[in-house]
């Protein structure tokens, strides 16, 4: 189960790059859902059940932003940013597995606050705080790829934080 839970993670990681990739919205999400399903069977195998369930959230909440007709509507975005977070705290409860179990969740809450930034800089912010946080809690559950990709995500984003100051100082 482990080699096949391994395999699932870098199908996953391989649309998180694309993500990066596209700049249509609805082909982000999609790119993202499809991700988020592979990594819920992935942590499925690997029987990570925090990050199993976060993942779920996650593909929920971007079927809901798939779907939104105005992605800019406040009411509708507050509504799935409280039951993101909602969900995700209920996760840690039903799935608490130790401290370091918390990391997934943590990497959720810090992925729903990024989708909300308008400014690209923030946005990467979060995005170090929740590539920090799956870091972690892959270490915790010795999932190989998963610190391996996760890595090189968090020094991309890194990296795009950089030029975009240098860029800005210029």
């Amino acid at each position: 189960m482990f080699i096949a839970s391994q395999v699932l993670v870098v199908v996953a990681y391989v649309f998180i790059a694309l993500s990066y990739a596209v700049k249509d919205r609805k082909k982000l999400l999609l790119f993202c859902i499809v991700a988020c399903c592979w990594f819920v069977v992935a942590y499925s195998l690997m029987e990570a059940w925090s990050a199993a369930a976060v993942n779920g959230i996650c593909v929920v909440r971007n079927i809901a932003f798939l779907f939104n007709k105005k992605p800019s509507e406040k009411k509708f975005n507050t509504i799935i940013f409280v039951s993101t977070i909602v969900a995700s705290l209920a996760v840690l409860i039903l799935t608490y597995d130790g401290f370091w179990s918390t990391f997934a969740i943590l990497g959720m809450i810090f992925s729903s606050i990024s989708v909300y930034q308008k400014n690209y800089t923030a946005y990467k912010v979060f995005g170090v705080l929740n590539s920090s946080c799956w870091i972690a809690y892959n270490c915790f559950v010795a999932n190989t790829f998963g610190i391996i990709l996760e890595s090189i995500l968090l020094a991309y984003i890194v990296l795009e934080i950089i030029i975009l100051k240098k860029h800005r100082r210029t």
